[in-house]
C-alpha cells in the first residue's frame, strides 16, 4: 500500500486520508469515493486486491476523467488533449430505438441527459450510463409519489423499465458504439481550436 505514514504513538498507519489498523487488518476510515468505486465495501482498499495492487494517489476505482486504475498520466494526458468542439452545439434525440415514455414511465428527459453526457468531453461511458439510471429512477419516483402516497405497482414496473433501458446501455455494442461516435464528434484535439 503505497503513501503511508506509521504513527508509533498509536500503532496506526497513515495512508494519505485514512488510518489503517494492522492488528484488524483494516481502514478506521470509509474510502472517500464510497460507493462511486462500485463496490459495497467502504472500508475497501483497491478493489479488495491488497495483495496484487497498490494506488499510492488515491485513484483506484475512480472515472478515467479522474485517473481510474491504470496508467494515471496516460488517461489523464488524453484528456486533457480533447476539448469541446465549440462549433457543435449539444443534440438530443431522447431514447434512441426504444420508446420515450408510457403509462407508467417517462424517460425524455433521462435520455436527453444521456445523450449530453455522451457529448460532453472526458464523461466516461460508465459514468454517464450510471448517471441516466439515477436519472430514471428519480423521474419514477416523482411520476408515482403523489400526495405523499406512492403507486407501487407503478414505481415497481417503473424502476423495473429503468432497469433494463441500463442494462441495454452497459451490455449492447451499439451503445458502445453511440459512446464512442459522440466522443469522436463533439471532442477535439487542443490544438485545433
Amino acid at each position: 500500500m503505497g503513501a503511508k505514514n506509521e504513527t508509533s504513538e498509536t500503532g496506526l498507519m497513515l495512508y494519505r486520508n485514512r488510518f489503517y489498523l494492522p492488528e484488524l487488518g483494516r481502514f478506521l476510515q470509509r474510502d472517500p469515493i464510497g460507493y462511486d468505486a462500485g463496490n459495497q465495501n467502504v472500508y475497501r482498499y483497491v478493489g479488495n486486491r491488497v495483495v496484487t495492487d497498490t494506488d499510492a494517489l488515491g485513484l483506484h476505482g475512480l472515472p478515467p476523467i479522474f485517473g481510474g486504475p491504470g496508467d494515471y498520466v496516460d488517461q489523464l494526458a488524453k484528456q486533457c488533449r480533447k476539448v469541446q468542439n465549440p462549433k457543435i452545439p449539444f443534440a438530443t434525440n431522447g431514447c434512441t430505438g426504444v420508446p420515450d415514455s408510457g403509462s407508467f414511465f417517462n424517460f425524455k428527459s433521462s435520455c436527453d441527459g444521456h445523450d449530453i453526457c455522451y457529448e460532453t468531453c472526458g464523461n466516461s461511458k460508465d459514468y454517464c450510463d450510471k448517471k441516466m439510471l439515477a436519472d430514471m429512477e428519480d423521474s419514477c419516483q416523482k411520476m408515482h409519489k403523489k400526495g405523499g402516497r406512492i403507486n407501487v405497482i407503478g414505481l415497481g414496473k417503473c424502476m423495473a423499465r429503468a432497469k433494463t433501458y441500463y442494462r441495454g446501455l452497459t451490455n449492447l455494442p451499439q451503445a458502445q458504439q453511440a459512446y464512442d461516435d459522440a466522443q469522436n464528434q463533439y471532442c477535439i484535439s487542443a490544438d485545433l481550436v
